[in-house]
């Protein structure tokens, strides 16, 4: 991937770098945002252009955008936002060890995270992933019970330590 590249450049470049993988990847994009932070807006438009895209490598990029509800005062209240979102953006600050969590936050699989409208960083955030050995996982049923997806999976490739 190309640094320089948005992600909708780069996935539409002619040639993957490397060999579609055997098995596809995908990558988990978890944006914190609100509809009241100004920041957010290019955060979300980054987001929109990645999510549900394959990259130049053939990972499938998952983005999730959820709404914190910090943002909610003066009468008025994202409709989109809910304590269940800040409370995981919260465990993602004691995760990064960071001081204060904020919009717009993009985590990426648990292991980075940074400004969510930074394109840059997104890429060598989806470059890294693809460096890393990757879990094996195959989806054999899913049922829905009580509101509830009951999945059987099964995992391969897993390492022995990590």
């Amino acid at each position: 991937m190309v640094a320089a590249c948005t992600p909708c450049q780069a996935q539409e470049q002619a040639k993957p770098a490397r060999p579609a993988a055997e098995h596809p990847t995908a990558v988990l994009l978890v944006l914190f945002t609100s509809e009241g932070c100004s920041d957010c807006p290019p955060a979300d438009q980054l987001l929109s252009q990645v999510n549900g895209r394959k990259s130049v490598d053939g990972q499938l990029i998952v983005g999730i955008s959820e709404h914190v509800s910090y943002w909610n005062h003066l009468a008025w209240k994202d409709p989109f936002s809910s304590d269940l979102y800040t409370g995981r953006q919260n465990d993602y600050g004691s995760h990064f060890a960071l001081d204060s969590v904020y919009t717009t936050q993009m985590v990426v699989v648990r292991r980075e995270q940074f400004f969510g409208s930074d394109g840059r960083a997104l890429q060598a955030a989806l470059k890294t992933e693809l460096e890393r050995k990757q879990i094996l996982l195959r989806i054999d049923s899913a049922e829905l019970r009580d509101k509830s997806v009951i999945f059987i999976y099964t995992a391969s490739d897993i390492p022995a330590k990590g």
